[in-house]
């Protein structure tokens, strides 16, 4: 899954807000270099394949905290540093000592969709009170508003519906909708999906990351 959730974040970042018409090629013959990420390598995972790594070690070993995520999320930065972080949060990544001063640092009530580029592996918990509590706790320590929690919870019962078989893809926007009401699941979206939370289309398509692994 975390195979699946790089190989896709490396080819999405070369395209990253950028306008359909910019001439490069988006048709998943290769990777491709964003025109503003002067110091990544096409085909170079990102901020969210890191984090959820970040995430992804703490299901492993039983550490669901908010102290335990933000730790972390700092340790797979520091052995690791990554470009793609937004230049506020690597400022504070990079002055951190250790998890707690990490999330002291933090402005944690963003609505974009950050935290639920990292919760996919959420939704391999086995149940689905266990899904939203662990996934609202890890966006919490960055995400804590109803967008970006929502979007975060989201994303992992997304994975947790297919992974688990509870229905087909079509059934989706009903699951959701009966479980996270903070977002509008069930309004088709049209034109820009922009960076925010309840309006990004990653966790949307979250249970394609589940499926593809």
């Amino acid at each position: 899954m975390l195979l699946e959730i790089a190989i896709a974040d490396a080819y999405g970042a070369g395209f990253e807000y950028d306008p359909p018409s910019d001439g490069r090629p988006n048709d998943a013959s290769r990777y491709v270099k964003h025109r503003r990420h002067a110091n990544k390598r096409p085909g170079d995972y990102t901020d969210d394949t890191q984090c959820s790594i970040a995430v992804a070690e703490c299901l492993l070993a039983g550490t669901t905290a908010p102290l335990d995520f933000g730790a972390a999320i700092l340790a797979t930065f520091k052995r690791d540093p990554r470009h793609g972080y937004a230049h506020g949060f690597r400022s504070v990544l990079e002055g951190a000592a250790d998890g707690a001063g990490f999330l002291a640092s933090l402005r944690p009530h963003s609505d974009k969709s950050g935290a639920a580029m990292r919760a996919g592996s959420v939704g391999l918990l086995p149940s689905i009170p266990a899904v939203l509590a662990v996934a609202a706790t890890q966006a919490r320590i960055t995400h804590d508003s109803p967008g970006g929690t929502g979007a975060a919870q989201g994303a992992a019962l997304m994975v947790h519906h297919q992974a688990y078989g509870l229905g087909p893809v079509a059934e989706l926007p009903a699951f959701l909708a009966a479980h996270v009401p903070a977002v509008d699941w069930q309004r088709p979206h049209r034109g820009r999906a922009g960076p925010k939370g309840s309006r990004s289309p990653a966790p949307r398509s979250a249970f394609c990351w589940m499926r593809a692994a």
